[in-house]
């Protein structure tokens, strides 16, 4: 693994010799970074599973949004999200769809749908999207991994993850006691999913996680 630091690669074991001596953004030793890196994932399968396939460097950036996060600061962090965009995926008009559900009080949905995208930014917990969120499209991306503050958005009432290659679901997606639709179609990866609100309708390809469907109470398959 190599891991960039304010725009300097370190590879492999060098990593412990150089994170003594850089400094993250927020002042702290990189090396604390790196440790608390390792440590989580070995204690959290499900972080240390995101890892695998996706991540090829580790960006150390500055601490992530507080809960209170005004527009402007996560402006900035979609702003870095999208200057980190691998290739072929079109974070910026993503980045502009959400600036416009933040700008716009009236709006409930944000819509991200066709813009290969392989993974997401980490600010669904911040009040301002956590508190007014219903409905989110993320069909036709590349995703294999949600962000756990996914599992914030206590507002939610619709996910569409269709046409996407999860690999695995938060268990914490339980929270969204809300959700009343969760699109699952044509992830053909995916293997088991949370147990979620008995009122939520599950949309599935037929066939699609035969082993798990006894968790939820409202299948519908194409």
């Amino acid at each position: 693994m190599s891991t960039s630091v304010n725009g300097e690669r370190h590879v492999g074991s060098n990593n412990a010799t150089w994170a003594r001596n850089v400094k993250v953004p927020d002042g702290r030793p990189a090396s604390d970074v790196w440790d608390a890196w390792k440590q989580k994932t070995r204690r959290d399968p499900y972080y240390a599973a995101s890892l695998q396939g996706r991540v090829t460097t580790t960006q150390i950036t500055a601490p992530p949004l507080g809960f209170d996060a005004d527009i402007n600061s996560i402006e900035e962090a979609l702003m870095q999200w999208v200057e980190q965009a691998e290739e072929g995926e079109n974070r910026g008009p993503a980045k502009d769809a959400i600036m416009d559900f933040l700008r716009n009080s009236r709006l409930k949905d944000i819509q991200l749908v066709g813009y290969k995208l392989k993974s997401l930014p980490d600010i669904w917990h911040v009040k301002v999207i956590a508190d007014r969120l219903k409905i989110i499209n993320l069909e036709d991306n590349q995703l294999k991994f949600l962000p756990r503050t996914f599992c914030e958005l206590e507002s939610l009432e619709y996910l569409s993850l269709a046409n996407n290659d999860l690999q695995v679901l938060p268990r914490r997606l339980s929270n969204l006691t809300r959700l009343e639709w969760l699109g699952l179609a044509n992830n053909p990866s995916l293997k088991s999913i949370p147990a979620l609100n008995e009122d939520c309708t599950i949309k599935l390809t037929r066939g699609d996680l035969s082993m798990c469907l006894e968790k939820t109470r409202k299948i519908y398959c194409d």
